[in-house]
């Protein structure tokens, strides 16, 4: 699945859907999704708890990514949030271990999960995508790596700046894919398309 994922995302446009548990990634892949996402919201509703890094850990992601994967025939990315730890070693084991589990990509995001500590430093944002690519090539199957510039979803300066910042770096640092979540207007998003 890991191959054919790459392939849809060197080919252009193509259905992903973002699903909480093995039936709604059946209903999904019936109703002609080409690739699968996890979303770590739905994952922790379906489980009643809350939307925030720590209340479903890296083991209950496991778990989940091996019954979607077990059940479904097409590529799934997951939620990855923070990569469940703040240090570039520990994101690259989490890359590692969610291909183990049948994952064909993930995304990083550069928000700590804690409100004391908000985004991560821009630098070690970077080191943590950097960890993530490394350890996504280092594996024997293709695995694609998003990485999330939280600017507009946690409180940024300014977030425009900050996200176009952070995009530009995190391609840098070799991630396949960037993602800027909510941006406000449509303006902002054409500008991060164009210059990220």
């Amino acid at each position: 699945m890991s191959t054919e994922f790459h392939r849809l995302h060197q080919s252009g446009t193509f259905l992903l859907v973002n699903v909480h548990d093995v039936g709604s990634a059946l209903v999904a892949q019936v109703a002609g999704a080409q690739a699968i996402g996890t979303t770590s919201g739905g994952l922790a509703w379906s489980m009643g708890r809350p939307d925030f890094a720590a209340a479903v850990d890296r083991d209950d992601v496991l778990r989940h990514v091996e019954s979607i994967t077990a059940a479904v025939d097409v590529p799934l990315s997951v939620d990855a949030e923070n990569g469940w730890r703040h240090e570039p070693e520990g994101v690259a084991e989490s890359i590692r271990l969610l291909a183990a589990a049948g994952a064909a990509g993930a995304s990083i995001e550069d928000w700590s999960g804690d409100p004391d500590r908000g985004l991560y430093d821009r630098n070690l944002a970077v080191e943590r995508v950097q960890a993530a690519v490394e350890a996504a090539r280092s594996l024997p199957e293709p695995f694609v790596v998003c990485a999330r510039a939280e600017a507009f979803l946690h409180g940024a300066a300014d977030p425009m700046e900050e996200a176009l910042a952070r995009l530009q770096s995190f391609a840098a640092a070799g991630a396949d894919l960037l993602y800027a979540p909510a941006p406000p207007d449509r303006a902002v998003l054409q500008r991060l398309v164009a210059d990220a």
